[in-house]
């Protein structure tokens, strides 16, 4: 099973490799369909783990509000997330923007689970922040996807201002997405650390031999 990890991790790449593209794809004919791909994601799995529902029902290791709190902020990820591509985000810059969740999760996880990071990982976070805020403020090109083939340049300064505004709006609504996420993340370590059961004990060969003896003594 060892030998076969960078087949797995190859197959893993190029999955999110050609998700991605799909994704793009799929934008650029029909800008906002994330929410109906969004929506069937859902309803395959919950297809898919149908039948073991009620078994996790009757006996839950952690308890269906915190599960409710999962659900919401999911809710919430995918939501922004789907929702910013319909406000002129480059698909680029949608990627570059939901790759950034280390300051989130640095920010959430300091605040609500009380973890500290040295000083150099606080640095390297601010220095990749710094990019994403770059680049997410920074004009469409004459070959972005989701701008007129001329570019930012051939727009007139009102409807170039009004497009930034637009951009920025969405590039809100990633960051959004991204901090939920975080917020899922943080509550899922909270509530596997809290809720977790000890595994069950197994009893080894030579205990089943002293309790056949212990029988037939």
């Amino acid at each position: 099973a060892a030998s076969m990890m960078p087949v797995y991790f190859v197959v893993c790449v190029a999955s999110g490799l050609l998700t991605n593209l799909s994704l793009e794809r799929l934008n650029d004919a029909d800008p906002g369909c994330g929410q109906v791909i969004s929506l069937l994601q859902y309803v395959l799995v919950v297809a898919e783990q149908a039948p073991s529902a009620p078994r996790f029902a009757r006996d839950p290791a952690i308890p269906l509000r915190v599960h409710a709190a999962f659900v919401l902020l999911m809710f919430g990820t995918a939501w922004a997330g789907n929702r910013c591509m319909e406000y002129g985000v480059p698909f680029s810059v949608y990627l570059i923007v939901k790759s950034s969740n280390l300051v989130f999760s640095m920010i959430v996880g300091r605040f609500a689970l009380g973890k500290t990071y040295a000083r150099a990982q606080i640095a390297a976070v601010a220095a990749g922040t710094l990019g994403v805020i770059v680049a997410a403020d920074s004009p469409p090109t004459a070959g972005a996807r989701d701008g007129d083939a001329a570019g930012a340049a051939g727009l007139a300064h009102n409807e170039a201002s009004a497009a930034r505004a637009r951009r920025l709006v969405g590039v809100a609504l990633c960051a959004s997405s991204t901090l939920s996420m975080a917020c899922l993340g943080a509550l899922q370590e909270y509530a596997f650390t809290r809720w977790r059961r000890p595994p069950e004990p197994r009893l080894s060969a030579s205990s089943d031999v002293d309790e056949a003896r212990a029988g037939e003594a």
